[in-house]
């Protein structure tokens, strides 16, 4: 009864532990989307800001900001990395020809 009741405790404690990371995840997240927010609308400024984003937040969780990317691309003249930023967005195994 004692180790099952210790690997209950274990278990709760690993559930409180993820709830937890879930939310300094979330908090991050929105520090980060606030920072870009006020960032200057400059595509030498976004790029290297967007791309460290990307090795801690998968595209879909910050569509806003690959769109706002991608927009600045656009409008500096950079269409092929705007066309490649926002496939980012396209669902897995979607064709990229479905972007303008």
């Amino acid at each position: 009864a004692a180790a099952s009741s210790s690997s209950s405790a274990r278990a709760v404690l690993g559930a409180d532990d993820a709830a937890r990371a879930d939310e300094r995840c979330e908090a991050i997240r929105l520090r980060w989307r606030d920072r870009l927010r006020n960032c200057s609308s400059e595509l030498r400024a976004w790029q290297p800001l967007i791309e460290l984003r990307a090795m801690a937040l998968a595209p879909l969780q910050q569509m806003e900001a690959w769109i706002k990317f991608g927009s600045l691309c656009r409008k500096s003249g950079r269409l092929e990395l705007c066309r490649t930023s926002l496939s980012k967005l396209l669902p897995p195994g979607a064709p990229i020809g479905s972007l303008p």
